[in-house]
């Protein structure tokens, strides 16, 4: 996606952070649009719950392996990294 740079090149450097932000910009509000909706809110409510946001990592008290606590703590990455976009467009919005 982004090309390899000079680390002592400040110009291509700043372009490529400005366009990481923009690129984050937009994808937060399309996130924000998704979850504004009454399907989304629908949506991000059975993703917290699926999702472990109130639980710990393992959900199997039986088999607490390895992969099983990876497996939680990555749906509970996803669901975390989807609030952080919303506040990241929420956060955006108010500054405009």
């Amino acid at each position: 996606m982004f090309e390899n740079i000079n680390p002592l090149d400040e110009a291509k450097i700043r372009e490529q952070a400005e366009q990481m932000e923009k690129e984050q910009n937009e994808v937060a509000s399309t996130f924000a649009a998704t979850f504004s909706t009454e399907s989304g809110k629908r949506c991000l409510k059975h993703l917290a719950v699926v999702c472990n946001r109130d639980t710990g990592c393992v959900r199997n008290p039986n088999n607490p392996n390895a992969s099983s606590v990876l497996f939680e703590s990555g749906k509970q990455a996803v669901y975390n990294y989807i609030l952080f976009l919303l506040r990241h467009d929420n956060e955006r919005r108010k500054r405009q």
